[in-house]
């Protein structure tokens, strides 16, 4: 038994490294990760930089324009009035992918002023057409005179946005995503050590894969704050200074409802999404504040998760079940505590969820294991008493709280001559009754008395009457048995001195079987 028991509990660690190891691989816990990851975004959420402004195609500007798409010869005006304030760089988060047929010439100025402007980037959008993949792309005469970027948005499994891909095409060719593309020209040394998630296998990709590298995901910003925000109109007719762009990073794109784009974010606050410029600008706010984060390699995930299974499994060996639920709370704050250390400081998010998993299920595992030994403890503690009852010389017997019998061992059934009367719950009244000092009582009396006074009363040489059939002389000691909680659960008989009636009564006994034999 201790050889299996031992065997068990070498083997119950093992399979916990093991589960939390596949857990782990396997992303199986995805959805308890992410609700971690976005509470602690919450936590390290920064206030909005103050480098971004969003110029807002609002109901407000449709209203003074005119229903949407606007002829481009509008977004000449605006690309004017920005060039002339010579901002960081322009980024339209605006789709011109299908030249105007019928009136060329809206066109033609937005690409003169596209031409004259600096730093102006233009959308790109990878999507799916049927079963295979189509790229959108701006018409050759604004993609001539501007730098393309990607406006792709990626989706967890719960339909929600926390990362984007700094770069990502069909096959072999990349786009920088848009943000990036209006942040390298004034920090050219990204390019050098782009951060992010890398995808091996972006090198060997078809024509039509679909492939996304350097994958980070957003730190956001604090729902409390925003970016700089002007209405399109409102540039438009001057009242904005040009200058209030000057070195900044302008974003141009739709947020009025209804022809958004709508985008659910980790941050997004109730059911109001975020817009497609918005999670432009969030981007491009990490980049700026260098706070872009990534998934920690797997091997170091793994690794990670074994180092805290092991110690964690170490620490609650050292407690017992009582202590083990506010161990297991400081043991998750502290494995919490850490994931969100590593994230603010290294900028590596650890997924905690397979760890805590199997801390919460080693508890009822660890209990089940407590109680089964204090079961088998308890086995073999009545056994050792059965056997030791059995053992001894001298009559006990035990009653519950109401004095009917519940145990009597085999010295006291011999005592009885095994004469007991067939009844389900015999009184010990029915068997017993006692003469001390020429005073008679029944046993039930001396048992009140036992219990009244919390100790053992002692009669030497009483007069012990049994089944009104017999009696004897011998040592009583009736003791009342107490519960822990004090509570009354029952009595102990003793009568020893037994061993000397019993033997004259094997005399008598041989005695009477010579006299009845015939002589030789």
């Amino acid at each position: 038994m201790a050889k299996r028991y031992f065997e068990q509990s070498s083997f119950a660690p093992l399979l916990m490294l093991l589960l939390a190891a596949a857990l782990s691989y396997s992303d199986l816990l995805w959805r308890f990760d992410r609700w971690i990851y976005d509470a602690e975004l919450q936590l390290l959420a920064t206030p909005a930089s103050k480098e971004i402004v969003i110029i807002e195609v609002d109901q407000k500007s449709l209203n003074k324009i005119g229903r949407w798409p606007w002829p481009r010869d509008i977004h000449a005006q605006l690309l004017q009035i920005l060039a002339s304030a010579k901002p960081q760089a322009i980024g339209f988060d605006l789709l011109f992918s299908e030249a105007d047929q019928y009136n060329p010439d809206p066109d033609t100025q937005f690409g003169k002023a596209l031409a004259a402007a600096e730093s102006v980037v233009l959308p790109v959008i990878i999507e799916r057409n049927g079963p295979n993949f189509v790229e959108t792309l701006p018409i050759p005469a604004f993609s001539d005179h501007a730098v393309m970027g990607h406006a792709n948005v990626e989706l967890d499994k719960d339909g929600v946005s926390r990362s984007v891909f700094l770069q990502i095409g069909l096959g072999t060719r990349r786009w920088p995503a848009l943000a990036l593309a209006m942040f390298t020209p004034h920090h050219p040394e990204i390019q050098q050590a782009l951060p992010g998630q890398r995808v091996i296998a972006a090198a060997n990709a078809e024509n039509n894969t679909l492939v996304g590298d350097y994958r980070v995901w957003l730190p956001f910003y604090d729902p409390s704050s925003h970016f700089s925000r002007v209405s399109y109109i409102d540039v438009l007719s001057g009242s904005i200074p040009s200058q209030f762009f000057h070195r900044k990073y302008v974003l141009v794109g739709v947020t009025a409802n209804g022809i958004d784009t709508s985008i659910t974010t980790p941050v997004s606050t109730g059911s109001q999404p975020m817009s497609g410029v918005d999670f432009a600008a969030a981007t491009l706010d990490g980049l700026l504040k260098n706070t872009l984060w990534q998934p920690l390699p797997m091997k170091w995930q793994l690794f990670v998760t074994l180092c805290f299974v092991t110690l964690s499994m170490s620490i609650c060996a050292r407690y017992s079940p009582r202590w083990l639920p506010l161990v297991i709370a400081q043991i998750a704050a502290v494995i919490l505590l850490f994931s969100l250390a590593l994230l603010y400081f290294a900028g590596f998010w650890f997924a905690p969820a397979a760890i805590l998993f199997v801390l919460l299920l080693g508890y009822p595992l660890r209990s089940w294991g407590q109680f089964e030994k204090l079961i088998h403890s308890l086995f073999v503690e009545r056994k050792l008493a059965y056997i030791t009852l059995n053992s001894i010389v001298d009559a006990v017997i035990t009653t519950n709280a109401e004095g009917f019998i519940d145990y009597m061992n085999p010295a006291a059934l011999n005592l009885l001559d095994n004469s007991l009367p067939r009844l389900p719950r015999l009184n010990v009244d029915q068997v017993f009754c006692v003469a001390v000092n020429e005073h008679r009582y029944k046993l039930g009396e001396l048992i009140r008395q036992s219990i009244t006074h919390h100790e053992p009363l002692k009669f030497p040489a009483c007069e012990l009457s049994i089944l009104d059939r017999q009696s004897m002389t011998a040592n009583l000691v009736v003791a009342p048995l107490f519960a822990k909680g004090g509570n009354l659960i029952g009595s102990v008989l003793t009568i020893n001195g037994v061993e000397n009636i019993v033997i004259r009564k094997h005399r008598s006994n041989s005695t009477s079987r010579a006299s009845d034999s015939p002589p030789d």
